[in-house]
């Protein structure tokens, strides 16, 4: 699926589910194309530590948007990147017996011409040429100047690639395992150093007992833009990124897609 996925609305009650679950896997194929897992420095040197990026497109410049700590402590040179893999995805429960039987991706190095950071906000924008989209399954999402986070309640979408459920493998190395999270907007979350002019929280329920998100750090947070017409199509609102995660909470909390585009218009 390319991105041109459509389902009719308003059908007989027995083909509601079917709908339903056509919409998500649409979605997901879209998120997919514009995440990138990032693998860079936990502390214990290059290759240690795993995040989240979004090829995104800003003013004719092409990036990798993801969260400031996520690459902060890494040189350009040692940074390695996951795309998504050819085909359509392959879907998996958690728990299932046998998550590697889909086959192993190897990751790969791209060029960055640089990094930049933002001095307020835990961000940072890894730039990378256009032209990777050729020897790579990734795309460059197109970011709205006006694109703004939605209202409390609306429910989001990340993804990414949490650390707690890597698989070892042979040569000591971890399968990463890209994992898709839904959770809702929180309405006025009242916690310190929330502010939320420029952050956004959303509830953490991923997994039972919950998966920790490390790894999910950098990743975009993504709603339904699809629009009322009689003719569903699959598009994406982008919703900010995300940077924290309030264990005892249990909330991630993010940038609001306000600030992000504040932040790319002093660096680009």
């Amino acid at each position: 699926m390319d991105g041109e996925v459509f389902a009719v609305k308003g059908r007989a009650k027995a083909f509601d589910m079917d709908i339903r679950e056509f919409a998500v896997e649409a979605i997901e194929e879209l998120i997919a194309w514009h995440t990138v897992g990032i693998v860079g420095d936990s502390g214990n040197g290059p290759g240690t530590g795993i995040g989240t990026g979004t090829a995104i497109s800003w003013c004719e410049h092409t990036g990798f948007l993801t969260a400031k700590h996520v690459v902060e402590k890494i040189r350009r040179a040692d940074l390695c990147f996951f795309f998504r893999a050819p085909g359509d995805l392959v879907r998996a429960h958690l728990g299932d017996p046998n998550p590697l039987s889909a086959g192993m991706f190897a990751k790969a190095r791209v060029e960055v011409s640089s990094i930049l950071f933002s001095e307020t906000h835990d961000l940072a924008i890894l730039m990378v040429p256009r032209h990777i989209d050729e020897q790579h399954s990734v795309r460059f999402f197109e970011l709205d100047t006006t694109a703004t986070t939605p209202p409390p309640g609306t429910t989001i979408a990340f993804s990414g690639f949490p650390a707690a459920l890597a698989e070892r493998v042979p040569a000591g190395g971890l399968a990463a395992f890209r994992s898709v999270a839904y959770q809702q907007i929180l309405d006025q979350p009242t916690f310190n150093d929330f502010d939320p002019r420029d952050n956004f929280a959303a509830s953490y329920t991923f997994g039972q007992p919950p998966v920790d998100p490390g790894g999910f750090s950098g990743a975009a947070a993504w709603f339904d833009a699809g629009t009322e017409e009689q003719f569903w199509r699959a598009s994406l609102g982008f919703s900010g990124v995300l940077t924290a995660y309030h264990r005892k909470k249990g909330i991630v909390e993010g940038v609001r897609a306000e600030a992000v585009r504040s932040f790319l218009a002093s660096v680009i």
